[in-house]
């Protein structure tokens, strides 16, 4: 019995589409429209991420790695803090999604040709921002060590360094990746 209604029903609505051709034109229309209002209105680009800086070398290498971050479109400095427990502190309280902790030998290393660190903290409360900001460092971070090792090897007098990004690993920083105790909104 339900199934010879429900035919009639949908019998009745074909007929009613064939008569009037505004419904049968809202009713494909309107999917369209809303998909191309929500395809140019929606944005998933992560960009101007904002950035705390803990400077601890306060060196020209350190100033240099610091400009290549801020440099990028990806990251927009919010501050330099006096502490790595200051950035800690920026993070956890929501002010900024990613730190940039360089400690007081990072020079020193660098200069020793040995691994020169420096710490990227991100915040992982919104996973899109946290994901795409851990890939800027490390297309940054990489970046920046293959020109220091093309640096040394040009001064260390090797003749053909053009495949010397072949075995490089980066070594410059190490990525931490911070959650939100509590599950409320902030912009």
């Amino acid at each position: 019995m339900r199934w010879k209604r429900m035919l009639t029903i949908t019998k009745k609505e074909f007929i009613h589409i064939k008569r009037d051709k505004a419904s049968l034109a809202i009713a494909l229309m309107m999917p369209i429209m809303m998909l191309l209002l929500f395809g140019f209105a929606v944005n998933t680009d992560v960009n101007n991420v904002s950035l705390v800086v803990y400077d601890g070398s306060k060196t020209s290498d350190s100033r240099e790695l610091i400009s290549k971050f801020t440099n990028s479109y990806y990251f927009k400095v919010y501050g330099a803090v006096d502490s790595p427990e200051d950035v800690e502190k920026y993070i956890s309280m929501g002010r900024v999604k990613v730190g940039l902790v360089i400690p007081p030998d990072y020079a020193k290393n660098l200069r020793r040709n040995s691994s020169a660190e420096a710490q990227i903290l991100v915040d992982g409360s919104d996973p899109t921002i946290a994901r795409t900001a851990m890939s800027y460092s490390l297309l940054i971070g990489n970046n920046y060590s293959l020109n220091l090792r093309k640096i040394q090897v040009g001064k260390s007098g090797v003749e053909n360094s053009s495949n010397i990004g072949v075995n490089l690993k980066p070594s410059f920083y190490t990525i931490q990746l911070w959650r939100a105790v509590s599950l409320t909104y902030r912009e």
